[in-house]
Protein backbone atom coordinates (compact mmCIF):
# COMPACT_ATOMS: atom_id res chain seq x y z
CA UNK A 1 0.00 0.00 0.00
CA UNK A 2 1.40 3.49 -0.65
CA UNK A 3 1.77 5.98 1.98
CA UNK A 4 -0.74 8.96 1.42
CA UNK A 5 2.40 11.08 0.91
CA UNK A 6 3.52 9.07 -2.57
CA UNK A 7 -0.38 8.77 -3.39
CA UNK A 8 -0.71 12.33 -3.06
CA UNK A 9 2.45 13.06 -5.18
CA UNK A 10 1.24 10.53 -7.81
CA UNK A 11 -2.61 11.86 -7.79
CA UNK A 12 -0.91 15.40 -8.75
CA UNK A 13 0.63 14.63 -12.09
CA UNK A 14 -1.23 16.03 -14.95
CA UNK A 15 -0.74 12.23 -16.90
CA UNK A 16 -2.73 13.84 -20.48
CA UNK A 17 -0.25 16.36 -20.08
CA UNK A 18 2.93 14.60 -19.82
CA UNK A 19 2.01 12.11 -22.44
CA UNK A 20 1.74 15.44 -24.85
CA UNK A 21 4.68 16.73 -23.62
CA UNK A 22 6.09 13.21 -24.59
CA UNK A 23 5.26 13.20 -27.87
CA UNK A 24 2.10 11.22 -27.34
CA UNK A 25 -0.64 12.18 -29.23
CA UNK A 26 -4.31 12.02 -28.70
CA UNK A 27 -6.01 9.94 -31.14
CA UNK A 28 -9.83 10.65 -29.63
CA UNK A 29 -11.05 12.66 -27.22
CA UNK A 30 -14.67 12.82 -25.05
CA UNK A 31 -15.44 15.42 -22.56
CA UNK A 32 -13.95 13.04 -19.74
CA UNK A 33 -11.67 10.86 -21.73
CA UNK A 34 -8.56 10.90 -23.89
CA UNK A 35 -7.25 8.24 -25.60
CA UNK A 36 -3.57 7.36 -26.80
CA UNK A 37 -1.99 4.59 -28.22
CA UNK A 38 -0.31 3.00 -25.59
CA UNK A 39 3.21 3.92 -23.74
CA UNK A 40 3.87 0.55 -22.64
CA UNK A 41 3.69 -1.43 -26.15
CA UNK A 42 3.71 -0.84 -30.04
CA UNK A 43 0.11 -1.02 -31.12
CA UNK A 44 -1.84 1.27 -34.36
CA UNK A 45 -4.91 1.95 -32.65
CA UNK A 46 -5.57 3.61 -28.83
CA UNK A 47 -5.55 1.81 -26.03
CA UNK A 48 -4.25 3.99 -23.34
CA UNK A 49 -7.10 5.74 -21.55
CA UNK A 50 -6.93 8.79 -19.70
CA UNK A 51 -9.26 9.79 -17.34
CA UNK A 52 -9.16 13.24 -17.31
CA UNK A 53 -11.51 14.12 -14.31
CA UNK A 54 -11.33 11.20 -12.00
CA UNK A 55 -11.06 13.24 -8.83
CA UNK A 56 -12.78 16.63 -10.16
CA UNK A 57 -9.15 18.29 -9.03
CA UNK A 58 -6.43 19.72 -10.97
CA UNK A 59 -2.70 20.06 -10.47
CA UNK A 60 -0.68 23.31 -9.11
CA UNK A 61 -0.42 24.48 -12.84
CA UNK A 62 -4.58 24.33 -13.40
CA UNK A 63 -3.91 20.89 -15.39
CA UNK A 64 -6.76 18.22 -14.42
CA UNK A 65 -5.55 15.20 -12.50
CA UNK A 66 -5.80 12.26 -14.32
CA UNK A 67 -5.66 8.37 -13.68
CA UNK A 68 -5.25 5.70 -16.60
CA UNK A 69 -6.17 2.48 -17.52
CA UNK A 70 -4.52 0.44 -20.70
CA UNK A 71 -7.07 -2.31 -21.93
Amino acid sequence: MLSPAIESQLNSIPLAKVMEENGYNIVFRTSKEAYYCCPFHNEKTASFKVDLFPTGGHAADGSPLAGYHCF
